[in-house]
């Protein structure tokens, strides 16, 4: 593990770069953005469900926290980029994945800071709000209007028999 990282008080930076030499030059050119996302490192999918790992990237959920989106430079060699974690990103261990997309969106390329076994390169996210983020769920008016409707519809299940 190379880090902790304190969400919602520390900066994370990222540098980037097309730097597969199998690719003829100008591979590139139809790279319109970049998107960077966090993704669950296998230490923090175990019993997540929700976090699974698909080879189809339309199915996959390793990678679901939104870091940066920007436009793609194909002169700058090494894009950087730094921002503080948003408080709320669930603790966990991750590793990070940029996405290359053409004009219309679609993903063309991504690369993974980390190795295919994704056992290096991981670093770790220190919640601020532990009993919150940890869980990764976060108490909202939602929670509260359908535990209580849970509450109300058990109570009239047993008033009705």
């Amino acid at each position: 593990m190379s880090s902790n990282i304190k969400a919602g008080e520390d900066i994370l930076g990222v540098r980037w770069s097309l730097n597969n030499r199998t690719f003829p030059v100008g591979t590139d050119a139809v790279y319109k953005t970049v998107t960077v996302k966090l993704c669950y490192a296998p230490t923090s999918q175990v019993g997540r469900p929700e976090r699974k790992t698909e080879d189809d990237l339309d199915k996959d959920q390793t990678c679901q926290i939104e870091f940066y989106t920007g436009h793609y430079n194909r002169s700058s060699r090494w894009p950087y980029y730094e921002s503080t974690l948003d408080g709320h990103v669930p603790a966990a261990l991750y590793f990070l994945r940029a996405y290359a997309n053409d004009s219309a969106g679609v993903v063309v390329a991504y690369g993974e800071s980390t190795g295919p076994d994704r056992d290096y390169n991981i670093f770790e996210v220190d919640a601020t709000e532990p009993t919150e983020a940890s869980s990764g769920s976060r108490k909202t008016l939602d929670n509260i209007c359908f535990g209580s409707f849970s509450a109300l519809l058990l109570v009239g299940f047993f008033v009705a028999y």
